[in-house]
């Protein structure tokens, strides 16, 4: 161990550039020492490091503020915003061993294959019904519009919530990723035990609220438990998957040769859409796995209670797994990317949300097959999201230049 090299410079990344921050990383090696807004991290970009950290069962990386030795020995700024995020949420991304599976374990009956089947006809009536607005609205739109009612009215369906709590899940989940606001925990957190409070005790139904408030009545998980396991769905569930409906209709408009493939039939939307997830997945960067002992990282040295973030987007781009990793080529067999997570905290959401994006992007091809983006195209502020802060798109380019 002592032998191995340690990095003699950091890669400074930015709080509000995600594509900045996946470019340095990937220059920077399958694992990088890294400075964030004042903090001394690494990094684990690459694929082979990102897989080895999310697949480990050894306890050699784990989750949790209570692992973070900087942290308890006063050396981290309690206001930092990575504190606020990771501090005491007892959410699936900060639990392990057992305490992770247990939540797992409750919450899985919601995300089986026959309930998200259940859900598909509602997708596609959600789908076709934004389509045909979108369809009147044109020729000129913004596709996030699209994206962000199709995405937040599964998500309420899923919760059991009615439609008068859209923009405030929308507000919550924007705050919480821009890592600017850490009173939004608080907030967050309050209002969901509010909802909790509130579901009624006869409540057997088959959303997510229901099955919460049920098992904590139950006394199978606790209040706090409940609610920090609510607010983790919520924030990994509402912009994750309209960022990846962005990014993938983006990369659609924007490489007509791929997009045409797709649209004879020459390549299936299932491998379209998983060349998207790699190539340009939603999730460019999370938060934080500690090492409870020195360890090697891909030929790297990292010392006992180190930092790792989790370069997701990055790793897609590794040229040791992906032949020409920046080409998006919906030919490829992108199998085993890692848009999704790995090993025990892979993406309970992952099926639900590729049903979600094969109907959205079939559907919206189908109908306006030559649509293309129609002006800049501003990224999200965030550390941990990329994707549009808006998609400006022409419905039907061809008769807008032939009026």
């Amino acid at each position: 161990m002592e032998s191995l090299p340690r990095p003699t410079s950091r890669i400074r990344l930015e709080l509000d550039d995600p594509a900045t921050n996946t470019q340095r990383l990937r220059e920077a090696g399958p694992v990088a020492a890294v400075e964030l807004a004042g903090l001394h991290l690494w990094a684990a970009s690459g694929d082979e490091a990102l897989r080895t950290v999310q697949g480990d069962t050894s306890g050699t990386f784990l989750r949790g503020a209570e692992n973070w030795p900087a942290l308890q020995r006063g050396e981290v700024d309690p206001a930092h915003p990575l504190v606020a995020l990771v501090g005491d949420l007892r959410s699936l991304l900060a639990l392990n061993g057992t305490d992770h599976e247990r939540i797992r374990r409750l919450l899985r009956p919601a995300f089986t294959p026959a309930a998200v089947k259940h859900r598909r006809g509602r997708i596609e009536a959600v789908t076709d019904r934004l389509l045909d607005g979108m369809a009147q609205a044109g020729p000129r739109v913004d596709l996030l519009d699209f994206a962000w009612q199709l995405t937040v009215e599964v998500f309420l369906d899923l919760f059991g919530l009615g439609p008068e709590h859209a923009e405030r899940l929308s507000d919550i989940t924007t705050r919480a990723f821009a890592l600017s606001d850490p009173g939004v925990h608080a907030e967050a957190r309050a209002y969901i035990a509010d909802l909790l409070d509130h579901t009624p005790p006869e409540a057997a139904g088959g959303d997510l609220l229901s099955l919460l408030a049920t098992s904590h009545r139950a006394g199978d998980v606790s209040r706090a438990d409940a609610v920090d396991t609510c607010y983790l769905l919520i924030v990994a569930g509402f912009d994750t998957t309209l960022g990846a409906l962005l990014n993938a209709a983006q990369a659609l408009a924007t490489h007509p040769d791929q997009r045409d493939l797709v649209l004879t039939g020459q390549v299936g939307w299932s491998p379209a859409i998983e060349e998207c997830l790699r190539r340009y997945s939603s999730v460019a960067t999370l938060p934080i796995v500690f090492t409870t002992r020195e360890v090697e990282l891909c030929g790297t040295a990292l010392p006992a209670g180190a930092g790792v973030l989790l370069g997701i987007a990055a790793a897609g781009l590794d040229p040791h797994r992906w032949h020409d990793p920046e080409a998006f080529d919906v030919t490829r067999n992108p199998k085993g990317h890692l848009a999704f997570g790995h090993g025990i905290h892979y993406c309970l959401g992952a099926h639900l949300a590729r049903i979600e994006l094969e109907t959205a992007l079939s559907g919206l091809f189908a109908r306006f097959p030559h649509l293309a983006v129609a002006g800049e195209v501003p990224p999200l502020p965030s550390f941990m999201i990329r994707r549009p802060a808006s998609l400006p798109i022409n419905l039907n380019p061809d008769a807008t230049r032939a009026a």
